[in-house]
């Protein structure tokens, strides 16, 4: 180029080179600079030719093009171009593509700078060791693991810094090293902190002196202080997973990747009778033989691998993600007696999601399946016994839905037994019911208690036909799987209410009609009464004579007054006795006319008796009061007479007592044949399996102890 920038002279490369970065197509005598269409180019060009134009020769490196395309290293020689006189006229320009050989300076400094960086940034420990066994080169990471100052170990041997105990075995391995047969064989020993401690590290040497970047033997040493730690936790945990296992009620193996059994716990050897000892470590299905007496895949093969053939050996295989279980009957577990198992079997995978190994877990469920069996016999034969039943027998939830009913329930309502399984038990109800059925549903719900459940009640039912009818029902409430359900037992009583009717109408027929004996009783008693009065009229000379008719009269009188009392009674069995005894004595006062002159004292418990009882009582309370209004006051003496009836649970205490003159001390009451009133007494007390004492201390007190009669059934 002259001193304007035009070319006097340029060779074919050089017009290849500016049409690749350009895209222009060069001319002698046009200016170089023009050509150059990007701006920072053309600027650095002109400065270099300015430089060489004023004198200067040098040589640079430059780049040149688009950044983005085409883009070249080259390195420029500038030679200033002089006349005869000396002065510059032009300058030479020698251009060489260079371009590959900074690609590769530069990849080479990155490279080394990726290694700095590794070196620097370590978590190990690397050395270079020369030929004599001495620390040439230590990375920094020396200082942060070991605590010396940086620079502290070069020239130093690194045997000086491992345990006594260890260096033997250092020194034996680094020897094997130089002598380069050992390829990288890993070395554990440990070494010295600055502390003094010890600390254990790993260490891999490999020999690089005939490598002349290195030339020397390469020591890189990791801490295992953390690796120590996590293997005794590893081993720590294994010990507590193998003791967990242990423990499990169930009987649990398991085994690794190879199908070596690697667990074995008590309860499987309970099961098998299989010492752990005798099978840990074993793989070809050794785990097989204890259930089955052979070499087979069990359900822990089945999770890698499918096998049709052995799959049909259990009664069922579920499969939930990995994991699967299963039942099956072994014979030959507990000695041969044979259990039904239960069998879960699960992969055993490690923190990155990979297989290790597999577990399995057998429950001995035997009792279930027999209750199971038992369960499903009773179902059995519960239905056979609800079908036959005459009875409707109907389930429902606990919103009314019908689950069941036997087929008396349709005959009973008419309805079919696809119609009735699934609709509500409202249908069967007529409409003023179901509210309040309902709501004893939901009341139900919330408290647990329903105030028919336990019963048996009587209500109406509905049937397809809309007919109603009268039924009788009992409800009980049970509990399964967390649900409430109801189950009633309905009978048709349709007939049995007809019966009951007329049970009851032939009853108060019946009713009327002893109604109507007692009243002809009492008035033929009173006819007899009548008679005996007419008769004592004739005999009235004689006074013997109507004492007798007097005291046979009285008699008459007191079973009389029964059948009028049992016919104005609507307890045809029983007589309110208390009132009976006031009514009684009153007769017996007017018929002796001594009212105003004996003061009578009556202590009487209400009670009811039955006629077994209460005609031989009156009897003999109207003997006993007779023969004290007769005998004890004589020459009209004034007294006193006491009539007390006591009684408790059916056992009755009768008093007779007045404190008149007495009866004569030498007087056997229980052997007397001169009285017929008391011979009818003590026959009267020994009817009714009673005792009576006589006190003659005070007047006369008679003392009687009975119990009521039994209803003697006529024949």
């Amino acid at each position: 180029m002259n001193r304007e920038y035009n070319y006097t002279s340029f060779n074919q490369s050089h017009a290849v080179l500016m049409n690749s970065l350009y895209g222009v197509n060069i001319e002698i005598g046009k200016n170089a600079l023009d050509y150059i269409t990007i701006e920072e180019d053309r600027l650095k060009s002109k400065s270099n030719l300015d430089k060489a134009l004023n004198g200067s020769q040098f040589t640079i490196d430059a780049c040149y093009g688009d950044e983005t395309q085409s883009r070249l290293y080259f390195e420029i020689s500038h030679n200033p171009i002089k006349n005869k006189e000396g002065d510059v006229v032009g300058v030479a320009l020698y251009a060489q593509d260079i371009t590959q050989r900074k690609k590769m300076e530069k990849n080479l400094k990155r490279s080394e700078e990726r290694f700095r960086a590794l070196i620097y940034n370590s978590t190990d420990l690397i050395r270079i060791l020369d030929n004599d066994g001495l620390i040439i080169f230590d990375s920094p990471s020396s200082q942060r693991i070991l605590g010396y100052r940086e620079g502290y170990f070069i020239g130093k041997s690194p045997l000086d810094f491992i345990h006594p105990d260890d260096q033997l075995k250092v020194k034996n391995d680094l020897k094997e090293v130089y002598k380069k047969q050992n390829p990288g064989i890993p070395t554990e020993f440990r070494i010295r902190k600055s502390d003094g401690t010890y600390i254990p590290v790993e260490t891999v040497a490999q020999n690089l002196t005939d490598d002349p970047a290195v030339n020397g033997v390469v020591v890189t040493t990791r801490p295992l202080t953390e690796r120590k730690k996590a293997e005794k936790a590893l081993l720590e945990s294994e010990r507590r997973l193998t003791d967990i296992i242990d423990f499990l009620p169930d009987a649990t193996f398991a085994i690794d990747r190879e199908g070596k059994v690697i667990a074995w716990n008590r309860a499987i050897e309970e099961m098998t009778g299989t010492p752990k000892e005798e099978i840990m470590g074993k793989g070809n299905y050794a785990y097989s033989i204890p259930w089955y007496g052979e070499r087979r895949p069990v359900l822990i093969d089945l999770i890698r691998a499918k096998d049709s053939e052995f799959s049909s050996k259990y009664d069922f295989i579920h499969k939930m993600g990995q994991t699967l279980t299963a039942e099956v009957f072994v014979p030959s577990v507990y000695e041969g007696k044979g259990a039904y198992l239960w069998v879960k079997a699960s992969p055993l995978l490690d923190n990155k999601g990979h297989q290790y190994g597999a577990i399995e877990s057998v429950r001995d469920v035997t009792n279930r399946k027999k209750a199971e069996d038992a369960l499903k016999r009773s179902e059995k034969r519960f239905r056979a016994v609800a079908e036959s039943a005459i009875d409707a027998i109907v389930t429902t939830d606990a919103n009314g839905k019908v689950l069941f009913c036997n087929d008396s329930l349709g005959t009973i309502f008419g309805y079919s037994h696809d119609e009735i399984i699934g609709s509500n038990l409202t249908v069967l109800m007529p409409s003023r019911f179901r509210e309040e059925y309902i709501k004893g549903l939901e009341t139900f719900k919330f408290s647990g208690e329903h105030r028919r459940v336990g019963k048996t009640l009587k209500t109406r039912g509905l049937r397809k036909d809309g007919t109603e009818f009268p039924f009788e029902m009992s409800l009980s409430a049970w509990k399964s799987g967390g649900y409430n359900f109801f189950t009633s037992i309905i009978r048709d009583i349709t007939e049995r209410e007809k019966a009951d009717d007329q049970i009851k109408k032939s009853l108060k027929e019946k009713e009327i009609l002893l109604k109507e004996i007692h009243h002809r009783v009492k008035n033929n008693l009173q006819i007899i009464s009548s008679l005996l009065d007419l008769q004592e009229a004739y005999v009235k000379e004689d006074p013997t004579a109507v004492n007798v008719l007097r005291e046979s009269q009285n008699r008459v009188l007191s079973m009389a007054m029964i059948h009028e009392m049992l016919y104005q009674s609507t307890d045809l069995s029983h007589i309110n006795f208390s009132d009976y005894i006031r009514n009684m004595v009153s007769n017996l006062f007017h018929t002796y006319g001594v009212k105003s002159r004996i003061t009578t004292i009556i202590d009487v418990e209400k009670a009811f008796l039955n006629v077994e009882t209460s005609v031989p009582l009156g009897l003999i309370i109207s003997e006993l009061v007779s023969n004290s209004l007769k005998y004890a006051f004589p020459d009209d003496r004034k007294g006193r007479l006491l009539i007390s009836l006591k009684g408790k649970d059916k056992e009755f205490e009768l008093v007779i007592e007045d404190d008149g003159v007495g009866l004569p001390k030498n007087l056997d009451f229980r052997n007397i044949e001169t009285s017929l009133g008391l011979r009818l007494v003590n026959s009267l007390v020994n009817q009714l399996d009673g005792s009576i004492d006589l006190d003659k201390s005070h007047g006369t007190k008679f003392i009687i102890k009975f119990s009521e009669l039994e209803y003697q059934e006529r024949m």
